[in-house]
């Protein structure tokens, strides 16, 4: 994640936030929260956690 963002740095785009996943009922994947959001804390980037799917049976 970091190596990606400094590339995209160097280019003509600008990122502006990160979308985590968390609980997908279909086959489970959650992305790892904690290094994407450092991640976007290194570059101030906004992040957003979704858990729509099954978000609900994570906090469980």
């Amino acid at each position: 994640m970091r190596k990606a963002n400094k590339a995209n740095i160097s280019t003509d785009y600008n990122l502006t936030g990160l979308i985590c996943i968390t609980g997908e009922m279909g086959v489970g994947v959650c992305d790892n929260t904690s290094a994407m959001i450092s991640v976007a804390k290194e570059s101030d980037l906004y992040v957003h956690v979704d858990a729509t799917t099954a978000g609900s049976a994570m906090m469980c």
